[in-house]
């Protein structure tokens, strides 16, 4: 979960990054605004290729930290909290290109085989239901509204900058995903987020 520091301003806000949801799109694009990303606890300015985002909390990278773990760390209670969410079929898909997801389709069609993969391992949070990490103070949008005028605002009121799209880079970058939609995966993949999509508010 990346703290931004916007060096101009002198602004902070917490960017509550959910794997697979144009994340690293959003970072690069706030990069070019001047910001940067501050370490949760040494307070000192860190870059993409720093060791730091490959650090672990928790069996977790820092950078996609679920709200169980963040909610320990002060230096993100004072601050505007805001993520990008995305239709769970989609991200599901998206994440299924994970190199190391070593699960045949027929394997995971199995609702209990599913379930017992995904919500003990959750692959360093790509799989984590959204809602997790959320909380009542987030301010969300969603990947299918788009990125453009409408996205740049949002973000704009929410860091205090005029905010514009200058780099797509990461948002175009899907890599294929490693099963096929099948009807029996897409019914466990509603059942697993069933909870995504009730507090989400996202379309099945």
């Amino acid at each position: 979960m990346p703290i931004i520091h916007h060096k101009e301003t002198g602004n902070k806000f917490f960017f509550i990054h959910i794997p697979r949801t144009a994340g690293r799109f959003l970072v690069e694009n706030l990069g070019s605004h001047g910001c940067e990303i501050v370490h949760p606890f040494i307070d000192s300015p860190i870059s993409l290729t720093s060791p730091y985002v490959k650090q672990t909390i928790e069996g977790i990278e820092m950078l996609h930290a679920h709200r169980s773990i963040y909610n320990k760390w002060n230096k993100v209670k004072d601050i505007s909290h805001f993520t990008i969410v995305r239709n769970p079929i989609d991200r599901f898909f998206s994440a299924s290109a994970r190199p190391d997801l070593n699960l045949s389709l027929s394997y995971v069609e199995d609702w209990n085989n599913f379930n017992k993969e995904f919500s003990k391992k959750h692959y360093r949070n790509w799989f984590r239901p959204q809602h997790e990490f959320v909380s009542s103070e987030t301010k969300i949008w969603k990947y299918e509204n788009g990125f453009g005028k409408d996205f740049c605002n949002w973000i704009s009121d929410i860091t205090s900058f005029l905010f514009t799209v200058k780099s797509s880079h990461y948002q175009k970058i899907e890599t294929k995903a490693k099963f096929k939609k099948t009807k029996a995966l897409i019914d466990n993949i509603k059942k697993f987020y069933r909870k995504d999509f009730q507090l989400l508010g996202v379309s099945k």
